[in-house]
């Protein structure tokens, strides 16, 4: 039954803006439920619909719902990140500070990376990121190189390629080399679909110069231009006439 209630729960999570679905996860959310994966999962839900007031019920669900392995936390953590807004940053890098489960601090890199990905300023969320490839903790730094990969940002690459150096774990330095391949991947990317947009401008002014030299060239030598149609043509081409064959006429009897 839990499974089921689950699902439900999750379902009503891709209803983004309805208002009718949020006050259903959110009354799960505030009651409580038998099994703590249904509540996390309404947490989680809840952030997905991005309705008014699903942060601060998602956040006094952070601050007071404790669960075996803080299953509900680490799923609100994740339910502030499906809401994709910068008012979410502070609280998402309180709980990825020492001190919090490993759960929620994994949780929120990835929140993190998440809600930065749509950021045009993100200095701040990759530097804390980078912080976390050296924690004590294998799972927050695995975490930490994970959502830098997603956050795309290259000028992550020196701590990445620094970790891929100097880390004690080899999973660790496997994992920064991943990730660091996979940003200079999308830099080289990114230079070659500048290097076409440049030679796409070179050549659209080129081909504006060489109309131009025509242009006066013509006028130059007296010609024309010829006018260019516009709609349907005036006339059409007359219909062929079936001429009368032999025994075209009427046939005598």
């Amino acid at each position: 039954m839990g499974v089921s209630r689950r699902a439900v729960v999750a379902a009503l999570g891709a209803f983004r803006g309805d208002e009718v679905a949020a006050e259903a996860i959110r009354g799960v959310l505030e009651k409580g439920d038998r099994s703590i994966f249904v509540e996390g999962e309404a947490a989680e839900a809840l952030g997905r619909t991005r309705t008014p007031g699903a942060r601060e019920a998602i956040e006094k669900a952070l601050a007071k719902k404790d669960s075996w392995h803080e299953t509900i936390r680490a799923a609100a953590v994740r339910g502030l990140g499906a809401l994709a807004t910068e008012e979410v940053v502070p609280t998402l890098f309180q709980r990825l500070e020492r001190g919090q489960h490993a759960r929620v601090r994994a949780s929120a890199a990835m929140a993190l990376a998440y809600v930065g990905a749509r950021l045009v300023v993100r200095d701040a969320i990759r530097e804390r990121l980078e912080e976390r490839i050296d924690d004590r903790d294998f799972r927050v730094q695995m975490a930490a190189i994970a959502a830098l990969r997603a956050l795309g940002d290259e000028r992550a690459l020196p701590a990445l390629r620094r970790g891929a150096d100097q880390a004690v774990d080899g999973r660790v330095r496997r994992a920064c080399r991943g990730a660091a391949r996979r940003l200079e991947q999308r830099v080289e990317r990114t230079t070659e679909t500048a290097k076409l947009a440049d030679a796409v401008e070179t050549l659209r002014r080129k081909a504006g110069g060489l109309e131009d030299r025509l242009e006066r060239l013509e006028a130059r030598l007296g010609v024309k231009a010829p006018a260019k149609p516009v709609g349907k043509a005036a006339s059409k081409a007359p219909k062929a006439t079936k001429s009368p064959g032999k025994g075209g006429g009427k046939r005598r009897r």
